[in-house]
């Protein structure tokens, strides 16, 4: 489990030193500015509405009794409010818009890492059969993640037990992140259903991958240009090492 964590929480230094012996700043230019693009107005929208949202957690409160400590309680729990909801809908967007990009990055590293993979020639077809497939992944994990923070963050008004709401949610986003960082690999070999599989087989290694990107988000502007290619590269990496050791059978 640990192992497994740190295996791919560790990917991104290699990703950083394969990208650069690589040069492959080129494949991550375009993803990085549509990820900054979409980044500043998700979170600029976020902090923007964030005053607001303090203010309805100390309306519901009518007692001038504790109202210090509701209006800090209401500040913490729109602070983790805010930054969930700008996560998530930062992941899913760069996922749905620059999938085309992200995905000619990870198939170019699979082909520097395996030689002899035969190259598939570029297409249209190709790029929307990809755009379709990851739209549907990213469809189907918003879904389920949105359900479960949500699950969580009720979790998180019961005392005792709510002390873990945050690490669970900070988890449950990671994998989701990683399982979009990894799934640009497992896309040119499984399709959807197979490829839960394999990040359930995975899981720790996904939560790994998916809780460094989040911390590379923390950033400010570095974080969001190179989080989603680097990801990437860093999911392309793990998994193909774990092709190699587990000798797993790809569906192409």
């Amino acid at each position: 489990m640990i192992k497994d964590f740190i295996f791919g929480f560790s990917a991104y230094f290699k990703a950083f030193n394969f990208v650069r012996k690589h040069n492959l700043w080129l494949y991550m230019l375009l993803p990085g500015i549509l990820s900054l693009l979409v980044g500043t107005v998700v979170f600029g929208v976020i902090i923007y509405y964030f005053g607001s949202l303090v203010s309805v957690f100390q309306s519901w409160y009518p007692f001038d009794f504790g109202a210090g400590i509701v209006a800090n309680l209401g500040a913490v729990l729109s602070s983790i409010i805010s930054a969930v909801t700008g996560f998530f809908l930062y992941k899913y967007l760069v996922i749905i818009i620059a999938s085309p990009f992200m995905s000619l990055l990870s198939e170019k590293v699979e082909y520097i890492l395996n030689p002899n993979h035969t190259a598939r020639p570029f297409s249209v077809g190709k790029m929307l059969k990809e755009f379709v497939r990851g739209l549907r992944v990213a469809l189907r994990n918003l879904i389920r993640e949105l359900g479960i923070t949500l699950g969580l963050l009720l979790l998180g008004f019961f005392p005792v037990i709510g002390v873990l709401s945050v690490p669970l949610i900070f988890a449950v986003q990671a994998y989701y992140a990683g399982f979009g960082n990894m799934d640009f690999y497992y896309e040119r070999f499984y399709n959807v259903r197979q490829t839960v599989t394999q990040m359930r087989s995975h899981r720790f290694v996904t939560v790994g991958n998916g809780a460094f990107f989040l911390l590379l988000l923390g950033i400010p502007i570095l974080g969001l240009f190179l989080a989603p290619a680097l990801g990437t590269v860093a999911g392309t990496l793990c998994c193909d090492k774990l092709h190699i050791d587990h000798d797993e059978d790809f569906m192409v």
